[in-house]
């Protein structure tokens, strides 16, 4: 999310690990009183929008922390209760959706910042750590049509496999992740890559499909 002049760390977790005073006296400094105000408004409001979505999410049965921040027009889809799953401090951009397919589940861990426009589809199960970073644009599906013989795709049944992505993985702009994949704590995945297989923990990746090219602790 793009909020001028407001700090990441102040709109999505105030008051932790931060000064919220010295905070308001750096923006007052750097913007002038008249502009802080209106920002210090604008966060109130999203803040209050935010906490709306979360109450009506959670008297439908999602299961989301209070302490989440969701953008404007989010959708989420579940057709059993509990099967959208979004942990503390996680934030969730602008034009989002989630949506389990049957009995499908996601799992959102811990300070997970998902970028605009992300679609993450679940027919089994999604998992997402903590701590990961989901770029723009980014599509992450855990199922796909079977394609046996030469029977239309459309007439064939879906095939799910469950996705995990771990800890503090960086997942650039357009990633797509498919079935059946895991992907390491502590990966990064190079814009407009395409994951088709498990990925290791540190590891640098690019390409269709993605490979790798480095070593984060190398």
């Amino acid at each position: 999310m793009k909020t001028k002049g407001i700090k990441s760390e102040f709109l999505i977790h105030p008051g932790k690990n931060k000064d919220i005073l010295f905070v308001v006296m750096d923006n007052i400094k750097r913007l002038g009183i008249i502009e802080t105000i209106c920002l210090a408004v604008t966060y109130l409001f999203l803040k209050i929008s935010s906490a709306v979505k979360i109450l009506l999410l959670n008297l439908r049965g999602y299961n989301v922390s209070s302490t989440v921040f969701i953008g404007g027009d989010f959708f989420a889809l579940q057709k059993h209760k509990q099967s959208i799953n979004i942990d503390d401090y996680t934030l969730i951009g602008n034009s989002v959706h989630l949506e389990c397919m049957g009995k499908g589940r996601i799992e959102l861990g811990k300070r997970v910042n998902i970028n605009d426009f992300v679609r993450i589809y679940a027919g089994k199960k999604v998992t997402i750590g903590q701590g990961v970073m989901i770029a723009p644009f980014c599509f992450i599906i855990d199922m796909d049509h079977s394609f046996e013989g030469l029977l239309p795709v459309s007439d064939q049944p879906n095939v799910a496999s469950e996705i995990k992505i771990g800890n503090n993985v960086w997942l650039g702009k357009g990633v797509t992740v498919l079935r059946g994949v895991s992907i390491g704590d502590n990966a990064v995945i190079g814009a407009d890559s395409v994951v088709t297989k498990d990925i290791p923990p540190n590891s640098i990746n690019v390409g269709i499909p993605a490979r790798i090219i480095g070593y984060r602790n190398k």
